[in-house]
């Protein structure tokens, strides 16, 4: 049976059976002080699988007010169990669009929301800043700016990132864009969001009819420049050796074991 947990904590005993499917492989304390953390915030709606006194399943998700929920955690070793809560959000979250982020290898995640009809995207591949970033000029990068914004936001149609132009704009405090201008066109845009000591390049585009000019480096070099001492990571299509190629020329390596599949599904 799935609950909603609202201002209510197992014992620690409850729990103890979910070590058998965490590959975080917390303890039973970490796991109990995780779902007491999760259960007081009122930005998370909190699930558990029961089975009488066990917990055998343990589902949160982050609440946006824009109908939209992101999962932050699934640890769940029964079809039944994840069959039962994809039901339950569907009656409790009818009109929502729901985010899932997992490893390439939960099957039985992927099936369960292949299932219902959920959109799976490809595969990404984490990298992060390690190596050697070669000399670039970063003539004609500038920082987003009001007099260049109507045109970064309409270039920004062509994205498919789930921040619009609109969005960083208005995230000052998180997001910052750069963009590629030549003529007083921008041809380019490289976004960025921070998050305590890591910035992320969230998204990095160049319209389609001024690529292979070098405007990509320059976008990263900028970037680079800008957020260090932060570490600096991205994400990237695993079946885009291009870009693959661009990140490793810049000084981005591979992040072993952090490849994911991004899920959305839209709850009718």
């Amino acid at each position: 049976m799935i609950r909603l947990l609202q201002n209510e904590v197992p014992p620690l005993s409850a729990v103890e059976a979910l070590q058998l499917f965490d590959r975080r492989a917390r303890t039973s304390e970490q796991l109990l002080a995780d779902l007491q953390k999760r259960i007081s915030d009122p930005k998370q709606a909190v699930f558990a699988a029961c089975d009488g006194g066990t917990i055998t399943g343990f589902f949160a998700f982050d609440r946006f007010d824009e109908q939209y929920l992101v999962m932050t955690e699934w640890l769940c070793g029964s079809e039944d169990d994840g069959r039962e809560m994809l039901e339950r959000l569907r009656e409790c979250f009818a009109g929502y669009t729901v985010e899932f982020t997992m490893r390439p290898d939960e099957r039985l995640l992927h099936a369960l929301l292949t299932a219902v009809g959920a959109t799976v995207f490809a595969e990404q591949q984490n990298m992060k800043l390690t190596g050697t970033v070669p000399q670039t000029d970063t003539a004609g990068i500038e920082l987003l700016s009001a007099p260049v914004l109507s045109q970064y936001i309409a270039l920004h149609e062509n994205s498919d990132a789930y921040l619009d132009g609109e969005d960083i704009a208005a995230r000052p405090e998180t997001c910052r864009a750069l963009l590629a201008i030549e003529n007083g066109a921008v041809l380019g845009y490289l976004d960025l969001r921070r998050w305590d000591q890591t910035t992320n390049i969230s998204d990095l585009y160049v319209d389609a009819a001024h690529r292979n000019r070098g405007w990509g480096a320059k976008l990263l070099a900028r970037a680079i420049a800008l957020t260090r001492p932060n570490d600096l990571t991205l994400q990237v299509d695993v079946d885009n050796p291009a870009a693959i190629h661009l990140y490793e020329m810049m000084g981005f390596t591979a992040i072993p074991g952090r490849n994911f599949v991004d899920v959305l599904w839209e709850i009718q």
